[in-house]
């Protein structure tokens, strides 16, 4: 418990400098923008490739995978209900409130976790790889065909598809079945830009709390709850009992999968919000609600589970 409650406080630590790094605009202005683009086109691929490349096809395919896409499933058709039934949103709306209910931060805040935390960043591959390569097609298509604006699915499939970190995933997907011995002259610049990743994640993650926000919309506040709910403490729960009752995983694997379903709202909902112009104010303060309850929460995890 010590060592994982000290890991915290390693990652809080540099997460709190990116905040008065950026609060103090001691990097300039397009810091945090040139950190990200760093991260999300270079850094986290190479990490990615790297840690996949080296795993077991069991690691990534295996019950985890299944214990943490089925929570996210179960979130996502919770809100609906709630969605449908009460809040009367719109089938736009829906879909907004529904990845804020369910759709991770595997790339800022899971990978750093899953590699410095709980040791390993081949943990965040099942949730990442099933979030990239099958959730956030079916929701930009959705996006496209519930949202006012004009449909453009080729485009926003081909966007989806063409995600640097998706590709990197598949690459090492490749190396790990193929069994094939990536050349030292290629694999160590690889191994080299990886190590960029994490600080550079846990960094921008702490910027992106200097920005001023106004928190709960006007309307927002029971969607938003229902959001919150479902994400920070419905879906760890249910993956906790998938793992540990319904596949059997050893303790390690029962709180890896856990920590991964209690991770925040991604900060990409907002993104696709704001792309199709529905559900911004829900999609905003959801990611940053969810975020904030998220550190909580996974630290009580970490204590009832290491």
């Amino acid at each position: 418990m010590t060592a994982v409650l000290s890991s915290f406080l390693v990652v809080g630590s540099i997460i709190v400098l990116g905040y008065l790094l950026q609060r103090n605009h001691i990097l300039g202005n397009n810091a945090e923008l040139i950190i990200t683009r760093l991260v999300f086109f270079v850094a986290s691929p190479a990490l990615l490739f790297t840690t996949v490349g080296k795993s077991k096809p069991a690691d990534v395919f295996g019950p985890a995978m299944a214990v943490q896409v089925i929570s996210v499933v179960a979130a996502v058709i919770a809100y609906a209900l709630f969605s449908i039934l009460i809040w009367k949103q719109s089938w736009a709306q829906t879909v907004v409130g529904s990845m804020s209910s369910s759709y991770v931060n595997a790339g800022n805040l899971g990978i750093p976790l899953a590699a410095y935390v709980l040791g390993n960043a081949a943990q965040i591959a099942p949730i990442l790889l099933f979030q990239l390569a099958i959730y956030t097609p079916v929701v930009m298509l959705l996006l496209e065909l519930t949202s006012q604006r004009k449909a453009n699915i080729g485009k926003s499939l081909l966007h989806a598809f063409a995600n640097p970190i998706l590709l990197a995933s598949f690459a090492g997907v490749i190396v790990m079945v193929t069994h094939w011995h990536v050349p030292n002259v290629i694999m160590e610049p690889i191994q080299l830009l990886s190590g960029i990743s994490v600080p550079g994640m846990l960094l921008t993650f702490g910027m992106s709390f200097a920005a001023d926000r106004t928190l709960l919309s006007s309307g927002s506040t029971g969607p938003v709850a229902t959001a919150v709910v479902l994400k920070n403490i419905v879906q760890p729960v249910i993956a906790f009992f998938l793992a540990s009752r319904l596949f059997d995983l050893t303790p390690a694997n029962v709180m890896a999968c856990v920590v991964m379903a209690a991770l925040p709202a991604a900060q990409n909902v907002y993104t696709y919000a704001t792309r199709f112009g529905t559900g911004k104010e829900l999609a905003r303060d959801g990611t940053l609600i969810t975020t904030l309850v998220s550190v909580p929460v996974i630290v009580v995890i970490a204590f009832l589970l290491s």
